[in-house]
């Protein structure tokens, strides 16, 4: 197979300081504008962020479609974890101005993802120079009720960082 080099506009998006809300931002609209990878399908919409004594926060909105859903009609898991993962991925780029990539995670599902409609809410637990770590909680926007959480670790990757497709 050949090795091609994947177009990336990372150099343009980060280190234009812009503030870590302005960026979480513009990366969820980069993202859901895209017409190639996953982030693009799953219709993450941003609400806010902010920076408070170090402590980052970030709120982005999901509404689920038909094709996310298992065949109980509740939300897919994988869909749930693939929201946390990209969410909180967003909120630690922002973080540190620079694209991450992850390196670990663990999901708890609490109940049933049964509604369309769910808040996500990140907190970052540690922004490093070379990693970030955070926790993702889901929540039903109808019921309030807390229905899965995420711990997730990314590793900061250099904005030249040249991306290839085997």
């Amino acid at each position: 197979m050949a090795v091609k080099e994947i177009d990336s506009n990372e150099e343009a998006l980060f280190g234009r300081n812009v503030g870590f809300r302005q960026l979480a931002s513009d990366i969820t609209e980069r993202n859901n504008a895209e017409k190639k990878g996953m982030n693009c399908f799953l219709g993450i919409s941003f609400k806010d962020a902010d920076n408070k004594d170090g402590v980052f926060t970030a709120d982005y909105e999901y509404s689920a479609v038909q094709t996310h859903m298992n065949p109980y009609g509740e939300v897919h898991g994988g869909i749930i974890s693939s929201i946390a993962d990209t969410c909180m991925g967003y909120t630690a780029a922002a973080a540190v101005d620079k694209p991450v990539a992850t390196t670990d995670m663990s999901v708890s599902f609490y109940r049933a993802h049964v509604n369309r409609d769910y808040d996500i809410h990140i907190e970052l637990t540690h922004v490093g120079f070379k990693m970030v770590s955070g926790i993702c909680r889901v929540t039903d926007r109808k019921t309030g009720e807390l229905c899965s959480m995420a711990t997730c670790s990314y590793i900061v990757l250099p904005i030249t960082l040249r991306r290839v497709k085997v």
